[in-house]
């Protein structure tokens, strides 16, 4: 389950921070207040998770409509967002995640790239997901993706 998410530059949100609690969560606004927005955002999350980054942008409308407008013809070159969740994955066991991303359109091209993304799993056989309480992980998996670095994966052994 999706506990909050941080999100920057996409459409009209600006350093935009919600926490996501468990059930029915209801956005409440006057028009224009970017509800709609924050649900696009979502839909986005589902696009880019089942096809490339320039598939998904094109399938939400292309640049123009996803990056956060500065001007009459200017537009943010940067989307930056952080999910962060858990998840119950047996009696006792907890997995918590944490991804964050970047999305950039560089002035010299015209294509959407992941200028970074990052990945944390976090493992922990504990009574409570709490993320305060997770201090000690039973297994941690980082992965850092740089376009200007090679991909790389950081795992913490198992603690007995």
């Amino acid at each position: 389950m999706i506990k909050n998410v941080k999100v920057s530059g996409f459409k009209t949100l600006s350093n935009f921070y919600m926490d996501v609690k468990p059930g029915l969560n209801i956005l409440v606004g006057p028009n224009g207040s970017g509800k709609t927005n924050i649900i696009s955002f979502f839909e986005f999350l589902g696009l880019i998770q089942s096809m490339n980054i320039s598939d998904a942008v094109s399938s939400a409308g292309g640049a123009g409509s996803i990056f956060r407008k500065t001007g009459e013809e200017t537009f943010e070159s940067d989307i930056n967002a952080e999910i962060v969740g858990s998840l119950k994955i047996g009696s006792r066991k907890y997995l918590y995640y944490k991804y964050s991303f970047n999305i950039h359109i560089p002035e010299s091209s015209e294509s959407v790239i992941y200028s970074s993304q990052k990945l944390i799993v976090k493992v922990r056989s504990t009574d409570s997901i709490d993320e305060k309480r997770l201090r000690n992980f039973d297994l941690v998996i980082e992965k850092i993706i740089d376009n200007n670095l090679k991909p790389t994966i950081n795992v913490d052994a198992l603690k007995k």
